[in-house]
């Protein structure tokens, strides 16, 4: 391309670094400018060459020469399963970024977040044990139609629970559960005062 806003040899460069870096073009393309500010690209075919013959493969280092690529592997998942679990503590709650001031609130949301983390675990083990061929995030999905209404009838509060699809009464019957209303809570006694004879 010999038009353009930008003149500069330097900027037009930091430019096109920028957007090589944004969109990994620098793994296939090659690029230059003149001294008229001039900007040419073109494929190189050696990147393009090593890059497809990685395409769609994942390589993994690691720092322990002990450990096995197997052992490697598994380490990498268990990896992607506790990103997966932070994720899905964002999605159910619609958490956004929290900047904690103290230290306790720093250790509530770490506590949150691996109770969170926990949560999903067990819920992927009764999964599996069931035989039911879901992941925890499409079981989470599937029971989110699940929705309780209160309703006023003759001056009575009624709950009225509506029922899920056909995968998300798979995952209430893997987890063991009978009956979906939700416990009804009683009012919590005063505090008891002890008597005090005279």
């Amino acid at each position: 391309m010999d038009q353009g806003r930008l003149k500069d040899p330097a900027k037009i460069g930091a430019r096109a670094g920028r957007a090589m870096a944004k969109n990994h073009g620098q793994r296939y393309f090659n690029w230059k400018t003149d001294s008229r500010g001039g900007f040419r690209f073109s494929e190189d075919p050696g990147k393009m060459e090593a890059e497809l013959s990685r395409e769609g493969r994942y390589i993994l280092c690691t720092e322990d020469p002990q450990i096995t690529p197997q052992q490697a592997v598994e380490v990498y998942k268990e990896l992607a399963t506790v990103e997966d679990g932070f994720r899905d503590l964002k999605d159910v709650i619609d958490m956004r970024p929290v900047w904690h001031k103290t230290d306790p609130r720093v250790q509530a949301h770490i506590f949150v977040a691996t109770l969170a983390l926990f949560l999903k675990r067990t819920l992927q083990h009764h999964l599996e044990a069931a035989g039911v061929e879901l992941t925890a995030t499409q079981a989470l999905e599937a029971l989110k139609s699940i929705s309780v209404t209160e309703l006023d009838v003759n001056g009575q509060a009624r709950q009225v629970v509506s029922p899920p699809g056909p995968d998300g009464w798979r995952v209430i019957k893997a987890l063991g559960i009978r009956d979906l209303r939700p416990p009804q809570v009683s009012s919590l006694p005063g505090p008891k005062h002890a008597e005090t004879g005279r």
